[in-house]
């Protein structure tokens, strides 16, 4: 179910975001969760982390496999693999940003320590 909400999320973040209203304005401002965690009561893993180790809702995190992350935090131990919601959302949502960002030409030139810039 996650990596379908994270595949919605993908789609409705630019259609929320080229919302325009008559006099020109973005009424958007962003997208509002409703549960940090999954909702128990409801039996649906709504959530944006799971209840197991607190964990995003990801692939590699919200598993059923057992292991640690990078940090050596606990991972895995899940009912069931969720999916990865975090992939698509994040991609979707920084898509989002760069495309508001001004579109300007850079040119850097990249030198390692003790060399002339």
């Amino acid at each position: 179910m996650q990596l379908l909400r994270g595949q919605q999320c993908a789609g409705d973040v630019p259609t929320i975001a080229s919302q325009t209203g008559t006099n020109g304005d973005h009424p958007a401002l962003g997208i509002a969760w409703w549960e940090l965690l999954d909702n128990t009561s409801e039996c649906t893993d709504w959530g944006l982390m799971t209840y197991t180790h607190g964990s995003p809702c990801d692939a590699n995190q919200a598993v059923v496999r057992t292991g640690t992350d990078a940090y050596g935090t606990p991972t895995g131990s899940e009912a069931t693999n969720y999916g990865n919601f975090w992939g698509s959302a994040a991609a979707a949502n920084m898509t989002q940003i760069l495309s508001l960002a001004p579109q300007q030409q850079h040119s850097a030139v990249v030198t390692g320590p003790g060399q002339d810039r």
